[in-house]
């Protein structure tokens, strides 16, 4: 069984997921501004 693999590899993709969103939100709220 793989779950130990699957389970870090879920909880990374959540963790980049999450970075890429917080991100992307900021950048958003960012750039308007600059502009």
């Amino acid at each position: 069984m793989l779950s130990s693999r699957a389970e870090a590899a879920m909880t990374a993709a959540d963790r980049a997921i999450q970075r890429f969103l917080r991100t992307g939100a900021a950048v958003s709220l960012v750039l308007p501004r600059s502009y």
